[in-house]
């Protein structure tokens, strides 16, 4: 039997976080493994903050906070440091 999600746009849950936090974790865990140190503290604290953070913005946030930042682009839309828009 598969359990289907309430609603369709609901996040995947793995374990007991949503996906993108979940991703935050396995990242920070591969970090961990490789350079140790810093990164153990790092794969427990991190995600807290992250969490905190996912529940104090409106959904959406991050993706918009990459946008600004340059790591996303959006096709069909200018850039986020452009003033004058020429149609």
């Amino acid at each position: 039997m598969i359990k289907c999600p309430q609603f369709l746009a609901a996040q995947l849950k793995i374990l007991w976080m949503d996906q993108d936090e979940f991703v935050t974790v396995v990242f920070l865990l591969g970090l961990a493994m490789v350079f140790g140190g810093f990164f153990w503290p790092a794969v427990v604290i991190v995600p807290v903050i992250f969490s905190q953070l996912k529940k104090r913005f409106p959904n959406g946030f991050m993706v918009i906070l990459f946008y600004l930042l340059g790591f996303v682009i959006f096709k069909g839309y200018p850039m986020s440091f452009q003033n004058e828009f020429w149609e």
